[in-house]
């Protein structure tokens, strides 16, 4: 059985404020039905499927959680076209990285512009900060002849007190996430069709990434 597909149904008919009963009943099911398809206890058909895509405009990948962009044909082209125009004798896996990565990024601060958001921004730039130092520390540890003094920290502060920071940072991140969710009021909703609107450029990259990294943690 699919374990993408109950989660996806779920979360399409909840952006758009739909009830099981409404979805079940534009999709020709009775709402018992509807209620185990979203909970994994029955798996559709191929027919069933084929309605909700077209019902939610998007793929059958997308709903089985095969492809990260919602419709057909929504792939990355800026960014594979953007690499490979900037290669010019480097790693195309280096290029395509760096333009997901700024694409992504760019969303997410995009995503925190507002004042409220501050601290949590903030939180934010300091915890990627500190990823990139370890990246970078540990790519130069690939070239024996690296400058010794380019780092001030000794090799066992970096590699536990970096861990430790980067911790305590993520533990920051969540308890403002907690202060933040108190305050759902006048915080905006976070869904897709938003921040494709919104980033039309960089929301397939961004969705892309986020996309990539479930599929890396569920493989652990």
């Amino acid at each position: 059985m699919n374990k993408e597909f109950p989660r996806v149904l779920s979360l399409l008919r909840k952006e758009r404020g739909l009830s099981q009963k409404a979805v079940a009943s534009e999709l020709g099911v009775s709402q018992a039905l509807m209620s185990h398809y979203e909970k994994g206890v029955r798996e559709p058909g191929l027919d069933f499927l084929c309605k909700v895509a077209a019902f939610y405009g998007v793929s059958t990948d997308y709903l089985l959680g095969l492809s990260s962009e919602r419709r057909p044909g929504e792939v990355l082209p800026d960014v594979h076209k953007e690499a490979e125009n900037s290669l010019r004798g480097r790693s195309l896996s280096a290029a395509l990285g760096k333009n997901l990565t700024l694409s992504a990024v760019n969303v997410l601060f995009g995503l925190m512009e507002q004042e409220r958001f501050r601290e949590f921004a903030g939180c934010a730039q300091q915890y990627l900060g500190f990823g990139l130092y370890k990246v970078f520390r540990l790519l130069t540890k690939a070239d024996p002849e690296h400058l010794q003094g380019l780092f001030s920290l000794p090799e066992i502060t970096f590699l536990e007190a970096g861990n430790a920071a980067q911790q305590l940072c993520e533990l920051e991140l969540k308890l403002l996430s907690a202060k933040l969710a108190k305050e759902k009021a006048v915080t905006p909703h976070f869904d897709y069709e938003s921040i494709r609107a919104g980033y039309p450029r960089d929301s397939a990259a961004f969705f892309n990434v986020v996309k990539r990294a479930e599929d890396q943690i569920r493989s652990i």
